[in-house]
């Protein structure tokens, strides 16, 4: 799992993929309000990891959530997520 947020990244564990990043001043909230979402998604003992949640659905809602509070963030483009899973 990695982790991004005020222009900080860290990589949690070895051998998976990142398929979006977002950096954004309000990333807690962003992610209070996913954790929030998926209460009944986490991953058992961990606060901070959601399961059996499609990939999709996640970014749709984390991008939806930006866009109606109007969070100014910036979205890493797919050629630079690339770096990070080399």
């Amino acid at each position: 799992m990695a982790v991004a947020f005020d222009n900080v990244f860290f990589s949690i564990l070895n051998n998976i993929k990142i398929h979006y990043i977002v950096y954004s001043e309000k990333a807690h909230l962003i992610e209070q309000n996913m954790l929030t979402r998926f209460n009944c998604k986490k991953l058992e003992n961990n606060h901070e990891v959601i399961v059996d949640i499609k990939l999709n659905q996640l970014i749709n809602d984390v991008e939806t959530l930006m866009s109606f509070l109007n969070i100014e963030k910036t979205i890493v483009r797919q050629e630079e997520l690339e770096k990070y899973n080399e």
